[in-house]
């Protein structure tokens, strides 16, 4: 517990928490929220589907080119993009009827998703030092699991006690306060990247992470 008490004790990474809290929510609520929203208006589970797989393949499709930018442009100027242009297509669909601007705004918001989970990670050696980076790591997973089994619920709730709409709404107003508020950790404004790692395949050079991505993709194409 001191090692946990040690990271909190970091005024950076208590900003660091406090800024991914919403976001990890957003993200977690986004996906119910834009099924229930696209049945709510056109009538079919079919086309929710669509909406939610294409958001999930823009999402997953250009993570490469986000994990670019953020290398050899830092985390702050891609982030003043992507932000905005999430945030405001996903507001969009609760104003959108038509079942085709209802698919198009899904895939612009997956493509344009912001590379914060990502960047928060790579944060933490920078911020806590290699001695307490396990630690932080722990509470960043813990924070992960809580917010995938709250998120969903707090979406079905809202949407119960309103509508779809208002759960839209607020997917877009936690993901921009917790993406301004990442914006402000001096460690993201600081950071550089590795430029000797920067490009397409990156990480994907190594034999390991290979093995971990082929995983990831079974365990994800199950989920999804």
């Amino acid at each position: 517990m001191s090692a946990y008490s040690a990271v909190l004790a970091n005024g950076q990474a208590r900003l660091l928490i406090l800024a991914m809290i919403p976001v990890r929510f957003g993200y977690a609520m986004a996906g119910l929220a834009m099924v229930l929203l696209i049945r709510d208006r056109t009538g079919s589970f079919a086309l929710a589907g669509l909406g939610l797989g294409l958001f999930s393949l823009g999402a997953g499709l250009l993570s490469p080119l986000r994990g670019h930018l953020v290398d050899t442009m830092g985390q702050t100027k891609p982030l003043m993009v992507y932000l905005p242009v999430f945030c405001a297509s996903f507001a969009i669909l609760s104003f959108a009827r038509d079942a085709t601007l209802l698919i198009v705004l899904c895939t612009i918001s997956g493509c344009m998703s912001p590379p914060l989970l990502a960047s928060s990670r790579a944060l933490w050696r920078p911020i806590v030092g290699p001695d307490l980076v396990r630690s932080a790591y722990a509470l960043d997973s813990i924070a992960m699991q809580a917010s995938q089994v709250l998120g969903p619920a707090l979406t079905a709730a809202l949407v119960a006690a309103w509508n779809p709409e208002v759960a839209i709404w607020a997917v877009t107003i936690m993901v921009a306060i917790g993406g301004v508020l990442f914006i402000l950790v001096p460690a993201s404004r600081a950071w550089t990247g590795d430029r000797n790692a920067a490009g397409f395949r990156g990480a994907i050079r190594s034999p390991g992470i290979r093995v971990l991505l082929a995983i990831s993709a079974a365990f994800g194409t199950a989920w999804g």
